[in-house]
């Protein structure tokens, strides 16, 4: 696949590499590497094009004797009633074992494979547009159980983000003691236009079965607020993927800027951003100096994840993990709420205000 690598735009040392064959940013990713960064934006290129074609790789099945849920959000809007309105072709999803990616055979239900995706009510000749991130779970790598794992990651990382974006949920503030000793920190830390770094646990990494981390990147240029999620039992490759993920926004920003986008779309969330991190910011973690591995098993116990491969290219596995406790990333004003906990009158206008939520 075709790649060029993205301007640095005042950021040393990181790569980050986007298809060649758009203006748009996406697909691409970021790393210190960049043969990790090329092959990390091969990956995404080929989720993107599994999520658009992903009824056509599929082969779909209708059998009464397996469990096939009625799904049905806590907020029913126009994107939701295709679901509610025709029976939609099935496949067979397994359920996951445990977040090293492991399926259980012998477990399985029916859900139609395109369930998360969402609908744009505005049609353009008879073309229905995809939002994306909404279909979340879609994972690609070359080993299956890679592929189930960032599927999970991606599902837990948007459901936590969320309930802190519209519920105000806690963030536990990490000392920079102990990010001194992770590499990817150390490298940009110290750079010039990089006015501070905080990163924060979403969630109590031991109840939960994961780190969430979320890093807030202060920089003296555009757009001065960058923010990055990672998820991951492993402590260190979650911060390392929230840090990736930051630098990632940051130069996101530039990119679109670059290329005739208003710069004020990027810069007036800024001030809802570090109120909210300010208002929920909780230190009780903040002296601790050690974050060990969480055991692979906590996460499904704590949520039901259901599996399938949905198409094999070459060397890539392209995987769809799906969740029905979990609220996907809402990053349009048309995705609903699933959990009647975040559907409120203030949350529906808090979505309106940023089309989604101002990041992804």
């Amino acid at each position: 696949m075709t790649w060029i690598e993205v301007p640095k735009f005042g950021i040393k040392y990181f790569k980050t590499i986007k298809d060649f064959d758009s203006l748009n940013f996406r697909p691409s990713a970021t790393s210190l590497k960049i043969t990790k960064a090329i092959e990390a934006m091969n990956e995404e290129k080929i989720e993107q094009s599994t999520m658009i074609n992903c009824l056509k790789n599929v082969k779909t099945t209708q059998l009464d004797r397996m469990y096939s849920p009625k799904i049905i959000p806590a907020e029913i809007t126009k994107d939701t009633k295709w679901y509610e309105g025709r029976q939609q072709p099935k496949t067979i999803f397994y359920k996951v074992k445990s977040y090293n990616g492991k399926l259980n055979y012998n477990t399985s239900i029916l859900l139609p494979v395109d369930i998360s995706l969402y609908f744009n009510e505005i049609e353009f000749d008879d073309y229905e547009k995809i939002h994306w991130a909404t279909s979340g779970g879609f994972a690609c790598s070359k080993k299956e159980n890679i592929a189930i794992a960032k599927g999970i990651s991606e599902l837990i990382e948007n459901h936590f983000k969320m309930y802190w974006w519209f519920n105000k949920t806690d963030i536990y503030l990490i000392s920079k003691k102990v990010l001194r000793t992770n590499l990817v920190f150390v490298k940009l830390v110290n750079q010039e236009i990089i006015n501070d770094i905080d990163l924060y646990l979403l969630e109590i990494p031991e109840i939960v079965g994961s780190y969430i981390s979320m890093c807030i990147l202060k920089t003296s240029s555009f757009p001065y607020i960058s923010v990055g999620f990672g998820a991951n039992p492993v402590f260190k490759d979650a911060i390392t993927h929230a840090i990736y993920e930051a630098i990632h926004y940051y130069r996101g920003s530039n990119w679109y800027r670059f290329i005739g986008d208003n710069e004020k779309q990027y810069t007036n969330k800024n001030e809802d951003i570090v109120s909210l991190v300010k208002e929920t910011t909780n230190k009780s973690l903040v002296r601790r100096e050690s974050f060990y591995d969480i055991s692979p098993s906590i996460i499904t116990k704590k949520f039901d994840f259901f599996a399938k491969i949905v198409h094999s290219e070459s060397s890539f596995i392209t995987t769809k993990v799906f969740s029905m406790e979990l609220q996907p990333l809402i990053n349009s004003k048309y995705v609903p709420f699933f959990n009647s906990d975040l559907y409120s009158q203030d949350n529906v206008m808090k979505r309106d205000k940023y089309d989604g939520v101002p990041f992804i």
